[in-house]
């Protein structure tokens, strides 16, 4: 069996599985700002920065500080004819869940005020605990859960949520930009800033140095903090303690099934209105379509094409390229592997921006509710179209793009790099 040398020398010679073809790659020494690509695929498996706990740690108390400002104060004041309604970031759940909407309320409040919180106290809990060099085994399963959570802080996309909404607004009364605004806008450079600071895998090794551990069976790698050990399928990573897998369980069937799901709800998420505007001498509802249209019939040319891309164009391709995905893996096709892994990726980080409609309806009926003269609520259109998002995104996570190059290879076949084994 194959072990890694424990020279000095050999400290930064770690193997690395791509997380796209499923190579073992063994890692030069990291230079900041050079990254390092995958041999096979050209996947970056590390973007080598120079990591600054200080750092990081200043920007997560100012991002600490911007996420107390933006829940605790108001967003934006609505008035017409001398009444005014003013909302908060959790107004719009409220809202929501008062119409009956609590599916779509839960969903805003989890992945605007719920997920942003816990990133930033478990990143302050990382930072702290490395600093005292203490509870590193309970630090080791926090940033486990924080690699699991980015993906549902949703703040950038919130942030576009309000810019269309205030274009809406501005066609209902005065509408005046409150303090929480400048706290979301001011979060999210913190919460990117703070990202920037923190090398992920110069964490890990903080936390835990990387080696490969001689427990028995074949080498596998760690999805999760990129650790490789000699370990059984099933068992427990040594580092971040995530149950280790050579390949995503049951990944092709999930993917399908929850492709087919998102599919169907597609439909009536497009012909069911998501919103209904109720003033004194009329009713109108809109779909997601009606209300693209109505953003270009005021002559909002730039936001109506964020819209239609957001929840028009990107719903589709993500449906339409997993769909390609699936039926290539099925049928082991071997060309176009390396676009393939990329097209996962651009997936992979293109799916959160089509809440921008959900986020827009959560901020409207949380500011527009006066009484007859007019009062914006949810419809039901939003619950699929939400569910359209939601289940797209869970099946980009439960898809193993390591499965093409399994697939085109006909069966797994061991890849080998530097004399290391590893089974597909």
């Amino acid at each position: 069996m194959q072990t890694m040398p424990n020279n000095p020398s050999a400290d930064w010679e770690v193997l690395h599985e791509c997380s796209d073809c499923g190579l073992m790659n063994r890692l030069p020494p990291p230079v900041a700002g050079r990254d390092i690509f995958c041999d096979r695929c050209n996947n970056k498996l590390r973007e080598v920065k120079e990591p600054s706990l200080d750092r990081a740690m200043v920007w997560t108390i100012a991002a600490a500080f911007f996420f107390f400002l933006a829940v605790s104060t108001p967003m934006m004041t609505l008035g017409l004819l001398g009444n005014f309604r003013t909302g908060m970031i959790g107004s719009g759940p409220m809202m929501l869940d008062n119409q009956g909407y609590w599916i779509i309320a839960t969903l805003v409040f989890l992945t605007t005020i719920v997920a942003p919180f816990l990133k930033i106290a478990g990143t302050f809990a990382v930072l702290l605990g490395l600093r005292l060099r203490r509870y590193l085994a309970v630090l080791a399963r926090l940033y486990a859960f924080m690699q699991h959570l980015d993906d549902w802080v949703m703040i950038d996309v919130y942030l576009l949520g309000i810019l269309v909404a205030y274009s809406r607004l501005q066609g209902i009364g005065h509408v005046e930009i409150e303090a929480s605004l400048i706290g979301l806008a001011g979060l999210m450079v913190s919460v990117v800033a703070m990202d920037r600071c923190m090398d992920p895998e110069a964490v890990w090794e903080k936390i835990k140095d990387r080696a490969v551990v001689n427990v028995g069976g074949k080498v596998i790698g760690c999805d999760t903090c990129y650790q490789v050990a000699y370990a059984n399928e099933g068992e427990a990573c040594p580092r971040c303690f995530e149950i280790l897998r050579h390949r995503k369980p049951d990944s092709l069937q999930r993917t399908s099934a929850l492709a087919l799901t998102a599919a169907i709800l597609y439909i009536p998420s497009n012909f069911l209105p998501i919103m209904r505007i109720a003033q004194i001498n009329k009713t109108t509802t809109y779909t997601i379509y009606g209300g693209l249209m109505e953003l270009s019939r005021v002559g909002l040319w730039p936001l109506a094409v964020l819209v239609f891309i957001a929840s028009i164009a990107i719903p589709v391709f993500k449906l339409l390229a997993l769909g390609f995905m699936l039926v290539e893996t099925r049928f082991g096709t071997a060309r176009n592997l390396r676009q393939r892994s990329h097209l996962y990726n651009i997936l992979h980080f293109i799916g959160k921006w089509s809440m921008v409609d959900i986020y827009v309806v959560s901020i409207l009926v949380a500011l527009v509710h006066f009484g007859w003269l007019t009062q914006i609520s949810a419809e039901s259109g939003g619950v699929y179209f939400a569910g359209v998002v939601i289940i797209t995104l869970l099946a980009v996570k439960s898809f193993d793009p390591r499965l093409m190059w399994d697939a085109a290879e006909r069966k797994p076949q061991p890849s080998f790099v530097f004399g290391v084994k590893k089974s597909a």
